[in-house]
């Protein structure tokens, strides 16, 4: 919050309600977004609309005017995220991994093993599952659906490759043959970025492309790209709903409803690991899984589900157990609801998942 320019400080700050608000920082974002999104609707209003038109018209108002406000409160928050993104860079180290994690990396490990078909699901924009599967998965082959495609942006990356999501291209679905190991970022990453260019040349939304770690910190891009019309491609704030809508985010969520929905592709185990449950989107998933383990008709079980969160406390165990219940739509009496000292859930954070499997 402090990093950023007085005035973007200052009118994020007139929206948050207290320190609570303050310290979260999708809910600041959800808050520049409502008064983006109102505005862009008013500007328009008053532009497209024909009722809108005359409604200008007869109050002599100036749609265009109102440009230049949409416009600075968009590139606040693609600011604001820029920030956050750069914050959470370099937090990922190997020392730490080996230090903080032993128990969840001989987990991830042991499900990495034989056969097993895996896809890891992450909501956060860290690389922490991509530096595992590199470093202590000794080059397991893994799939993010991309691909390299030539240099590009060498005023940003020097000789450093930028890499496209292309779950089409020949060679990405070869190697999705090959892999039993994939990988979706559901919510973007601190790698991940959205060429706005290519928006201004009527090709879509922008074009998604993502760069290594060490091309960003070798070529200090977080103070090179919005010169170039380049924001972070991440999702926060409000609507989530719709923003996944967006590629890649709609392929990655895509995939998820399959493993969790599609009868002849659900997933057999289900491991949650840190997750709030606060996204109504993925909440809906997960729950729809639950409802086909215990349904009458053909049920489809799930040889292993576990929840596991950081919560210590009594007080703090009892207050997630209840939640999950409520999104999940587990209400009293629901074949399937969490109860006090259920074994489906692990409580003290990710190192006390279980090697079981």
């Amino acid at each position: 919050m402090n990093r950023l320019p007085a005035e973007q400080k200052a009118l994020v700050e007139h929206y948050i309600s207290d320190n609570n608000d303050r310290g979260d920082f999708e809910r600041c974002i959800a808050h520049v977004e409502k008064l983006h999104d109102v505005l862009h609707y008013y500007q328009d209003l008053l532009r497209d609309d024909k009722h809108g038109k005359r409604y200008g018209e007869v109050n002599n108002l100036d749609s265009t005017a109102l440009e230049k406000h949409v416009k600075s409160i968009r590139d606040s928050n693609y600011k604001f995220s820029a920030l956050i993104v750069e914050t959470i860079h370099g937090y990922v180290k190997h020392s730490l991994i080996d230090s903080k994690l032993q128990g969840f990396v001989k987990w991830f490990t042991s499900i990495l093993n034989g056969t097993n078909e895996v896809d890891l699901f992450t909501l956060n924009y860290d690389l922490l599952l991509e530096t595992i599967l590199l470093q202590i998965g000794k080059g397991k082959e893994f799939m993010d659906f991309i691909i390299k495609l030539g240099h590009g942006l060498q005023q940003l990356l020097g000789n450093n490759p930028r890499y496209y999501f292309n779950p089409g291209n020949r060679k990405v679905m070869k190697k999705a043959e090959d892999c039993n190991t994939r990988l979706y970022h559901l919510h973007g990453s601190l790698s991940s970025f959205k060429d706005l260019n290519k928006e201004s040349m009527g090709k879509g939304k922008g074009t998604y492309f993502k760069i290594s770690t060490e091309a960003i910190q070798e070529n200090r891009f977080f103070d090179k790209i919005f010169d170039l019309n380049i924001v972070p491609s991440i999702i926060a704030g409000d609507r989530k709903d719709d923003k996944i809508q967006e590629m890649p985010f709609r392929f990655y969520y895509e995939e998820f409803m399959k493993k969790m929905s599609m009868e002849d592709q659900l997933c057999d185990k289900l491991f949650i690991i840190g997750y709030s449950f606060r996204d109504d989107h993925i909440n809906r998933m997960i729950s729809e899984r639950l409802k086909l383990s215990t349904q009458i008709i053909n049920p489809r079980p799930l040889e292993f589900l576990t929840i596991v969160d950081f919560a210590t406390s009594a007080e703090d165990k009892a207050k997630f157990i209840k939640r999950i219940n409520f999104v999940l739509g587990l209400e009293q009496g629901a074949i399937g609801r969490f109860i006090e000292n259920d074994s489906r859930i692990l409580f003290g954070g990710a190192n006390s998942i279980q090697v079981n499997v």
